[in-house]
């Protein structure tokens, strides 16, 4: 039998559709127009003057930028195109930047380097 399908029925079929529709222009406008989420980003640490993440790099398991000690940051991804390397460094310490470091903290099980 053709049946045509209800008025309750054709309704729920648009509010779905609408529905799906402003879930996927809410992400685009977040993630593509305004980049409003964080990149944590790892830079070289000198652990003689701070606290430092420790990995061992001696297997091969290092990332790309075979920092066996190092600092970590988060900062916000329209910031990131305002750095000259991927580690925005310099524009976290003179402040060009908002970057928000992440301590090692031996106590979440983090390896760290030796207090100073």
């Amino acid at each position: 039998m053709n049946e045509r399908p209800s008025v309750f029925d054709q309704i729920l079929t648009y509010l779905f559709i609408i529905t799906v529709l402003f879930a996927i222009g809410k992400s685009v406008h977040k993630y593509f127009y305004t980049k409003n989420y964080d990149y944590v980003v790892e830079t070289s640490c000198d652990p003689l003057n701070e606290r430092c993440y420790v990995r061992d790099c001696s297997g091969g398991d290092c990332p790309p930028n075979n920092l066996s000690t190092y600092s970590r940051y988060v900062i916000k991804a329209y910031d990131f195109p305002k750095c000259s390397d991927n580690s925005c460094k310099s524009e976290c310490a003179n402040g060009t930047i908002m970057c928000e470091p992440i301590l090692c903290d031996d106590e979440a099980g983090d390896a760290c380097t030796v207090a100073q």
